[in-house]
């Protein structure tokens, strides 16, 4: 059900915090339920499973991230979550 394909997603992500940049950093991810709901609707389906998910979900996020991991200015030692607001994906 939804709940499973929520965890995947979540595996993603968290996967995605042991990119080099955010060890570094002491930046951890996080991500909303609207964020999880916006990939599920768009990367989800029962014939291919969470194949497509996960791509999507590394891809647009590494998108996001990778200007913040190269901003000099950058916060360390937080969380950063992913939401959707106003129908993007954005950090915060």
């Amino acid at each position: 059900g939804d709940n499973v394909v929520k965890e995947i997603v979540i595996k993603f992500v968290k996967d995605l915090s042991d990119l080099d940049g955010m060890k570094k950093n002491k930046l951890t991810l996080g991500i909303t339920d609207a964020a999880l709901d916006n990939f599920i609707s768009r990367g989800y389906s029962p014939e291919y499973g969470a194949r497509n998910l996960k791509r999507l979900v590394k891809a647009e996020i590494l998108d996001l991230l990778t200007p913040v991991l190269l901003d000099s200015n950058l916060e360390q030692d937080r969380e950063v979550i992913v939401d959707f607001e106003e129908n993007k994906l954005v950090l915060k």
